[in-house]
C-alpha cells in the first residue's frame, strides 16, 4: 500500500484525507468511511496511511576519491579557494628541494591571517591557473591575469607595511611573501631581473638581520634549505656576492645544519662548492 506523504511539525502543508480509491482517480473525496464516491461505485473504501515527519540521523562516512571529486565540481568554490588549489598544483609539480611539497601544509594556519603571504599565494596561483588552463573564470569574475597583477600589488603594499614592525625578521610569513613575490617576477619576466631583486633585497636582507640560529621553526628551516640551493644558483650564475659564504652561515651549516660527517649527501656537496666557487671566482 502505497504511503501518504509526510508532515512534519512545521510543513505548512494539509494532511491527506482523500482514501485510495479518490486519490488513484485524482478527484476530491468527500470524506467519511466509507466516502460517497466509494458507495456509489461499490468499492472499498480504504484510508491512506499518514507517516509521521521524523528526523532521521544516517552515519557519516569519507566520501572517495571519485566522489570528492564530483563534489568538488559541483560546490561553487570561491576565488582565493580556487588559486590556492592551483598555487598547491603549482608547487607539488615544482620540487626545488625534497621537502619543498609538503610546505603547503605547514603555510596553511599562516594564510588566512597574513595578508601579505596570502596575497602573494593568490598571485602565484592565478598566474598558474590562466597559463596551464587550470580551471575557468565563473562569468562576471576579473580575469586571472587581473586578479594576479591586482594580488601582487596588494601583496607588496602590505610588505611595505610589514616592514616598519619590529619583529619582521621572525616572521615566517613574511618570509615565505617574499620569496612567492620572486618567484611572481619570475613567471612574469623571463629576464630574472625581478627575481634577482626579491632574492637580494629582500629574502637575503631578512635572513642577514635575522642571522642564522639554532632554535627555528620547522617552517624557516624549510625555507633555509630551499634559499640555500636557489642562492647558490643565483650567486653562480650571476657572479654575485651571497651571504651564504660568510663565515657565520657556512659554520651555522656545519654545526646547526645537515650534519655530513655521519651521512654523505651528495646534493649538500654540490651546493657547498656551488657557494665556494662563487665566492672564489668574486676574489
Amino acid at each position: 500500500m502505497p504511503l501518504a506523504r509526510a508532515v512534519g511539525p512545521l510543513d505548512k502543508r494539509r494532511k491527506v484525507k482523500r482514501c485510495l480509491a479518490c486519490a488513484h482517480r485524482r478527484i476530491k473525496c468527500e470524506g467519511g468511511i466509507p466516502c460517497r464516491y466509494c458507495i456509489r461505485k461499490a468499492v472499498p473504501c480504504v484510508p491512506q496511511q499518514q507517516v509521521d515527519g521524523k528526523v532521521v540521523f544516517v552515519q557519516q562516512r569519507q566520501p572517495n576519491n571519485r566522489e570528492r571529486a564530483c563534489l568538488t565540481n559541483v560546490i561553487k568554490r570561491d576565488q582565493t579557494t580556487r588559486y590556492l588549489d592551483a598555487f598547491t598544483l603549482f608547487i607539488q609539480q615544482n620540487a626545488f628541494t625534497a621537502g619543498f611539497p609538503a610546505i603547503v601544509s605547514d603555510l596553511l594556519p599562516l594564510i588566512p591571517t597574513s595578508t601579505v603571504l596570502r596575497h602573494a599565494v593568490k598571485a602565484v596561483g592565478a598566474l598558474y591557473a590562466k597559463r596551464n588552463s587550470v580551471e575557468r573564470e565563473p562569468i562576471g569574475e576579473d580575469p586571472s591575469p587581473v586578479t594576479a597583477m591586482a594580488s601582487y600589488h596588494t601583496s607588496m603594499v602590505a610588505l611595505q607595511a610589514c616592514l616598519g614592525d619590529d619583529n619582521v625578521m621572525q616572521r615566517d610569513d613574511v618570509l615565505w611573501a617574499t620569496f612567492f613575490l620572486g618567484l611572481f617576477e619570475l613567471l612574469s619576466d623571463h629576464s630574472g631581473e625581478g627575481w634577482v631583486r626579491h632574492m637580494l633585497y629582500g629574502t637575503s636582507k631578512l635572513l642577514q638581520l635575522t642571522g642564522p640560529s639554532s632554535c627555528v621553526s620547522p617552517l624557516r628551516r624549510a625555507f633555509y634549505d630551499l634559499f640555500r640551493v636557489l642562492e647558490a644558483s643565483r650567486s653562480l650564475l650571476y657572479n654575485e656576492e651571497t651571504i651564504l659564504s660568510q663565515h657565520c652561515w657556512i659554520r651555522y651549516q656545519r654545526v646547526g645544519g645537515l650534519d655530513i660527517t655521519t651521512r654523505w649527501e651528495p646534493m649538500e656537496e654540490i651546493i657547498t662548492l656551488m657557494i665556494q666557487t662563487s665566492a672564489f671566482s668574486l676574489r
